[in-house]
């Protein structure tokens, strides 16, 4: 499903801004792929609005991102612990 045109009028800005936020050490949730391999429209085309089905692709790496988030935090606690 395409992204709206509004995301991609600036070319790079995306991928400078997530290199920018990931360099600062920020962690990010970067749904663009995931919507973009869904085999339905994830946008509405009148309003550039998420689908029901759009919310539930980015709810699902919202919610891998924040369970990877809290893996890497408890093995750096881990690691704090022992030292």
């Amino acid at each position: 499903s395409e992204a709206p045109k509004r995301a991609t009028q600036v070319p790079g800005l995306h991928q400078s801004l997530l290199a920018a936020l990931t360099s600062d050490g920020i962690a990010v949730c970067d749904p663009t792929d995931a919507l973009r391999a869904a085999q339905v429209p994830t946008y509405f085309p009148m309003d550039q609005h998420l689908t029901p089905r759009g919310h539930e692709i980015v709810a699902a790496e919202l919610r891998a991102t924040l369970r990877d988030l809290a893996i890497d935090d408890g093995a750096a606690a881990g690691e704090e612990e022992r030292r």
